[in-house]
């Protein structure tokens, strides 16, 4: 389980990349484990409260989710965009890591 220091350190990381760019925050997630190396699924833990509603206001932007009752991994929204591939794919969701507003 990632500390409050690590979860705020890679939440800055983020934001910084984001106004460096023209990228929203799920773009800049996945490019940030690109260019770290970072697995998707780690970056998902690291994800604190405010990088979450981000998260949750760009895949709503995206269409990804359709209303706030809708839950989806985190790591489905950032691997689904990865993977050029905006759509919930039931076979990966293993529930492991939600959004909680």
């Amino acid at each position: 389980m990632p500390t409050k220091d690590e979860m705020a350190k890679f939440a800055k990381e983020i934001h910084d990349l984001v106004s460096r760019t023209d990228y929203n925050y799920i773009e800049a997630i996945t490019a940030y484990c690109k260019e770290t190396g970072l697995e998707i699924e780690v970056a998902a833990t690291l994800c604190n409260a405010n990088l979450k509603a981000r998260l949750e206001s760009d895949a709503m932007d995206n269409n990804m989710l359709k209303d706030k009752g809708n839950r989806l991994p985190i790591w489905v929204l950032l691997l689904s965009h990865k993977n050029n591939n905006p759509t919930y794919n039931k076979e990966n969701y293993y529930g492991w890591f939600t959004f909680r507003p």
